[in-house]
C-alpha cells in the first residue's frame, strides 16, 4: 500500500514522454512555409516581383497571383494581409490561366518556375557569379488601344528575358535553347490572357473562367462589389491589387504549401464592360 502515491507521482512525467511520442508519430509535423518573393511594387499599368536565389526549396513549384478590386478612393486594409489564409477572408480571389475550367483542379501554380532556373542557395549568402536564378516579372495590364486588353491578349504575365551583363540571357541555363539577342529582350515566361475567378453563365463558355476584358452586373457579389460597381462610366474604373505567393507541394503530406503573400501594391485602370 506504501507503493501507491510514489506510482501516482510517475504518472505525469510518463504521460507527457508518451504524449510527446504520439504527436511526433501522428502527422504533426513541424509546419512549412516556403520563402516569399521579394521586391513587390506597381508603376503604371504594370505590377513587378522578384524570383529570388530563396525561391528554390526542394518543394518550390512557382507562383500564383490574387487580385481584388476596390474603388478608387478607396483605402486598402493592408494590415489585414499576414498570412496566406487572410487573402481568401479579406475578398482577394485567385487569378486563373486562360484554359482553366470550372470545377476542375486549376493550373497550379499560374506561374511554373523550371528546376534548372532554381538553385539552392548555401545560407546565409546566394550563389557568386552570372547566375540565372534571380529574376523579375512583370504582370502587364496594359493592353493595346483601341481593343484594350484583347489585342494581343492582356493580361499577361512576362520575365525579363535577360541579365544585365550584354552576354548573359535571363532563365538560360544548360540544357536551355539558347534566343538569340535582338531589338527587344528575349521573353521566356509568356502567360497571356490570365483569368478572373469568375465564371460565364452562357451555356457556351459557362465552364470557362471570365476575362478581365468582360464585366457585368452579374458578377456583383462575386469579385465586385456594389459599390464598384456604380463607378461605372465609360467602363469600370478601379483599384486593382494584386498579391504574389509562392506555391509549393510537400509529398509526404500530400498537401499544397504557400509563402506569405507579398503585395505587389495597386494600380488604377479602367476595365471593358461586356462580352468581347
Amino acid at each position: 500500500m506504501a507503493m501507491r502515491p510514489f506510482s501516482r507521482i510517475l504518472v505525469a512525467p510518463i504521460a507527457s514522454i508518451l504524449l510527446i511520442l504520439l504527436l511526433n508519430t501522428c502527422g504533426i509535423e513541424s509546419y512549412l512555409q516556403l520563402n516569399a518573393p521579394e521586391d513587390g511594387e506597381a508603376s503604371g499599368e504594370i505590377f513587378s516581383f522578384l524570383k529570388s536565389y530563396y525561391n528554390s526549396e526542394a518543394e518550390f513549384r512557382g507562383f500564383d497571383l490574387y487580385y481584388r478590386m476596390y474603388r478608387k478612393n478607396d483605402t486598402p486594409d493592408y494590415n489585414s494581409i499576414g498570412e496566406f489564409e487572410d487573402l481568401a477572408a479579406n475578398g482577394f480571389r485567385r487569378i486563373h490561366a486562360s484554359d482553366d475550367v470550372k470545377d476542375q483542379s486549376p493550373q497550379r501554380p499560374l506561374i511554373p518556375i523550371q528546376l534548372n532556373d532554381c538553385t539552392l542557395p548555401d545560407p546565409p549568402d546566394p550563389p557568386q557569379g552570372p547566375e540565372n536564378d534571380q529574376f523579375p516579372l512583370f504582370v502587364d495590364f496594359t493592353g493595346t488601344p483601341p481593343l484594350l486588353l484583347l489585342d494581343p491578349p492582356y493580361p499577361r504575365i512576362v520575365d525579363d528575358g535577360y541579365l544585365p551583363s550584354p552576354n548573359d540571357y535571363g532563365l538560360i541555363d544548360v540544357g536551355d535553347t539558347p534566343i538569340p539577342p535582338n531589338d527587344n529582350p528575349p521573353i521566356l515566361i509568356n502567360i497571356e490572357d490570365i483569368r478572373r475567378d469568375v465564371n460565364y453563365t452562357t451555356d457556351t463558355r459557362k465552364d470557362e473562367f471570365k476575362r478581365f476584358s468582360d464585366f457585368s452586373v452579374e458578377d456583383v457579389g462575386k469579385d465586385l462589389t456594389n459599390d464598384v460597381w456604380e463607378d461605372i462610366e465609360d467602363g469600370l474604373s478601379v483599384q486593382l491589387v494584386l498579391y504574389a505567393v509562392s506555391y509549393g507541394y510537400y509529398f509526404p503530406q500530400n498537401r499544397s504549401l504557400h509563402s506569405k503573400p507579398l503585395r505587389l501594391d495597386s494600380i488604377e485602370r479602367v476595365f471593358p464592360v461586356g462580352d468581347p
